[in-house]
């Protein structure tokens, strides 16, 4: 991918807002989506065995859209992949609220959780291009948007719960306002020139360069040959971040209510405060980079999570269980953003192909971690069971001192 052209401030500030509302719009979406599971469950009258099966099949999705762009996004430009995706997204979200039956609604998920992959590599993938040409750390930001987008979406569900709107209805509302501010946006993303049609991946794995007069971004240098396993370590610690988020999300309230009695009312609360956390960390989070730079930023947080998670794990009760939660959504937030960074910075021409191998990474963390948990819970307990995430954010920790960008290289060979 090329690099993006600075323009104006203004020009900066518009595409920064954009790219922005694109990650908010993408939580709304996604959380408002959630919240309505177990209203599509009720009206369809599916077992546990059968959601699980519709939930794997988005999941399924998701993984294709990610390896799909992987090979392509660089060669389409992430400008114009971003609006399409957008768009599949918001419009996308209707189909699961009319599916009238079991086969349909996987169906429905499929594209939804495809569309949901291609756009979670492309906005990152702009993300990165801005956070370039602004001079200043502000991925975080962005990430800060995905989040608060998710905190309105749940609570956009709850109110839609309250008022009695089907799913169908709240959906299709939800996804033409979303779909229309998605192109109401578009003229506002970051313009690149996309690879040439002739310059395929076949080249990059052959090693040959690129003729400067041929891309007009310079002559392609031969990438260091640990950059492969670079952004494997960057994908690991995303795997490791996704993997602990997941589990926190579908195992926090059993924990908070079963081990440490809190009530059936208030045990879903303590994902709502680590969200809160998230918000508040990813706000600040570029200030912090642009002061104590993203290494110490980094690893820093990732010793605040592991407190934060040894804080919930023995918890004497809720409220302490609850501030745990809170302390590692301040540390895990703003880990994820620089890890992309890096994988952006470390592949400049092929900046796509590094986000999506990085997301592909996190997103097994995440699809595969609640139900490795479940499986060990039932052998050594819940409160063993979360200790390994503990493990996973020092892991973290120790694997970022290994990560950061080299500062000459221009091509990715993953």
């Amino acid at each position: 991918m090329t690099r993006a052209s600075p323009g104006t401030d203004r020009t900066q500030a518009a595409a920064r807002l954009a790219i922005g509302g694109y990650f908010f719009i993408n939580g709304v979406i996604f959380a408002s989506w959630v919240s309505r599971i177990p209203d599509i469950m009720h009206r369809l009258r599916l077992d546990e065995r059968q959601l699980g099966a519709a939930l794997f099949v988005a999941a399924v999705g998701t993984v294709i859209g990610l390896l799909w762009m992987e090979r392509r996004l660089d060669r389409y430009g992430s400008h114009r992949v971003v609006v399409l995706a957008a768009l599949l997204v918001a419009l996308g979200l209707i189909g699961p609220g009319l599916a009238g039956s079991l086969p349909w609604l996987m169906v429905a998920l499929l594209v939804f959780g495809l569309a949901s992959g291609v756009l979670n590599v492309a906005m990152n993938a702009q993300a990165v291009a801005l956070d370039r040409v602004a001079g200043r750390p502000i991925i975080s930001y962005f990430h800060a948007a995905y989040s608060a987008g998710g905190l309105i979406g749940a609570g956009l569900g709850a109110l839609a719960v309250a008022a009695r709107l089907s799913p169908s209805v709240a959906f299709a509302v939800l996804g033409v306002g979303a779909a229309a501010a998605s192109l109401l946006a578009a003229r506002w993303v970051v313009p690149e020139r996309p690879l040439p049609p002739d310059v395929g991946m076949e080249a990059e794995h052959a090693g040959a360069g690129v003729e400067a007069e041929r891309s007009g971004i310079g002559a392609a240098e031969q990438p260091p040959p640990r950059l492969g396993a670079r952004i494997t370590l960057l994908g690991l610690c995303w795997f490791a971040c996704l993997m602990a988020e997941g589990v926190i999300a579908d195992w926090a309230g059993v924990f908070l209510r079963d081990d440490l009695q809190a009530s059936p009312h208030f045990a879903p609360a303590g994902f709502f405060f680590f969200s809160v956390a998230m918000v508040t960390a990813r706000l600040t989070g570029s200030r912090l980079v642009a002061r104590f730079g993203p290494e110490r930023v980094v690893q820093t947080s990732s010793l605040l999570a592991a407190a934060g998670l040894v804080l919930f794990v023995l918890a004497p009760n809720w409220i302490v269980g609850v501030l745990g939660l809170c302390v590692f959504g301040l540390g895990l937030a703003c880990i994820g953003p620089q890890l992309f960074r890096w994988a952006g910075e470390g592949a400049s021409r092929w900046t796509g192909r590094a986000v999506a191998r990085v997301s592909v990474f996190g997103y097994v963390g995440l699809l595969g971690g609640p139900p490795i948990i479940g499986v060990l819970a039932h052998w050594i307990g819940l409160r063993t069971a979360l200790a390994v995430l503990i493990a996973l954010m020092l892991a973290v920790a120790v694997l970022s001192l290994r990560v950061t960008a080299p500062r000459a290289v221009t091509t990715v060979r993953a």
